[in-house]
Parts: C-alpha cells; sequence; structure tokens
C-alpha cells in the first residue's frame, strides 16, 4: 500500500484502536502496533541482524513515508527465500521506489541460487496511470507521486540483476521475456492493471510458486480484493487473506 493512503486510513481507524485499547488490562504489552497490525505476541524477527540490515536498506528507499512495514517485509523475504529455491524468476508489478525489491535482493544477496534469476521491476515510476485506473483510485492518488525513474535506475544500478520495465501495466507486459516465474509481487494500488498482471504471469508460474497482493485485506482497497476474489474463482484456487492486509496465492 502506498504512503498516499496511510494517512487517510489511520486518521479514521486509530482513533478507533486507541479507544479499544484504553480498555485493555494495563498489563497487557503490545510487542507489534504498526501498520494496522497489533499484537502480543513475539517479534523477535525484528532483531535479527541479517533482516535488520535488509529492511534498512528498503526503508532508505522512502518507499513508504516514514511508515514501519517490517511485517510485511518479513512475509515477502519468507516467501522469497522459498521462491528462490524453484525455478523461475522473481518479478513485482508497482516497484515505485524500491522498497520490497531492495529488502529482497538484500537478504538473498547470498544466495546462488537467488544470484542467477533475473528480477523484473515494473512500474509507471510516476503514480497511477489515469486511463487504467477507476476514478476514485486515480482521485486518491493525485499529488501523491512524482517521477521518480532516474533515483530509481540510479539506485538500481549496482544490481546487475534488475530489470526495470517502466510505464503502465498491461502495456508493458510485452517486455517480459521469460519462460518462468517463482515469485511475483503485485503492489499497484488499482485494480485493473493488478489483475491483468495476475492473468499475464499465472501461466508463467511454476507449481509452488508465489504470488503476494500487497494491498488485498487492506479495508481501503475494495476494488483490488473483489478482482482478485473473482480471479482465485476463475482459477479454482484459495487466497490467503494476511491480517499485514496482504493476501498470498500459491499455484497448485
Amino acid at each position: 500500500m502506498r504512503a498516499y493512503l496511510y494517512k487517510a486510513f489511520y486518521t479514521r481507524l486509530l482513533g478507533g484502536y486507541r479507544k479499544l485499547f484504553s480498555q485493555m488490562p494495563t498489563k497487557l504489552k503490545l510487542n507489534y502496533s504498526q501498520d494496522g497490525l497489533y499484537t502480543i505476541h513475539n517479534t523477535s524477527f525484528i532483531e535479527d541482524s541479517k533482516f535488520k540490515h535488509a529492511y534498512d536498506m528498503a526503508k532508505a528507499t522512502g518507499s513508504w513515508g516514514g511508515a514501519d512495514v517490517e511485517w510485511r517485509v518479513h512475509i515477502s523475504l519468507w516467501l522469497s527465500l522459498q521462491a528462490a529455491r524453484l525455478e523461475g524468476d522473481f518479478v513485482e508489478c508497482g516497484t515505485n521506489r524500491g522498497g520490497i525489491a531492495t529488502a529482497i535482493l538484500t537478504y538473498l544477496a547470498e544466495s546462488a541460487n537467488f544470484q542467477s534469476k533475473t528480477f523484473y521491476c515494473f512500474d509507471t515510476f510516476e503514480g497511477l496511470s489515469k486511463k487504467y485506473s477507476s476514478v476514485s483510485e486515480y482521485e486518491n492518488t493525485l499529488g501523491h507521486y512524482s517521477d521518480c525513474f532516474a533515483d530509481v535506475q540510479k539506485h538500481f544500478a549496482k544490481y546487475p540483476q534488475v530489470k526495470l520495465i517502466k510505464g503502465a501495466i498491461p502495456e508493458t507486459l510485452v517486455d517480459f521475456k521469460c519462460s518462468k516465474v517463482a515469485f511475483i509481487h503485485i503492489d499497484m494500488n488499482c485494480a485493473i492493471p493488478e489483475i491483468a498482471a495476475a492473468e499475464f504471469f499465472w501461466p508463467y508460474l511454476v507449481s509452488g510458486g508465489y504470488m503476494l497482493l500487497d494491498d488485498f485485506a487492506w479495508e481501503a482497497c475494495g476494488e483490488q480484493r473483489q478482482a482478485f476474489v473473482e480471479f482465485a474463482k476463475k482459477h479454482q484456487i484459495e487466497i490467503l487473506w494476511i491480517p499485514t492486509g496482504q493476501g498470498l496465492i500459491q499455484k497448485p
């Protein structure tokens, strides 16, 4: 989920959470209270040195507007680690400034399996395309994006396996030159290109491969969620609803 959604979403939601938490026993200690996720359960993965390094590198890209999204990154990294053992390349649709991609590249830097893969990163790198967004999706993002392509090119120049593909999906999908995909991360904040990407890459996704949907379970992302519910019905699969707001598909 992009930074523009945080302010509107949290302003409305956190007031209710604060009231709820004020009624809880005073001895209750939250170990995590970020990104719409609150838990008393163990979060020691955040202190792992390898994770911290990958997360710090990712956050430095400015991708999340100052928000902390450790648990979403943790899920992305765990899936990437599993997918690195599979045949096929990595794809991200909705790279923006490269936070998740950077975390993956950093975390798997010593993985020989991963280093042999190409990482395709699709984005307009300047916000949503009016042509492929609903009126509400487009208007909600006005003023929240700038052209970041030059910065992203500079940032990823040190990663030879990264292939940046600029432009709007579905138009840029013709630039994909691969036969198999092990992992795809979809985060474009609008339903039309997300479903276009999911349909396009589904035949390429290997058995056991992962499709991670960044916005699926976010309350504010109903158009995307409904589109993927229909996608799941069409392909006779189930989507895992994750408390982070993500959704997960593993191809049978």
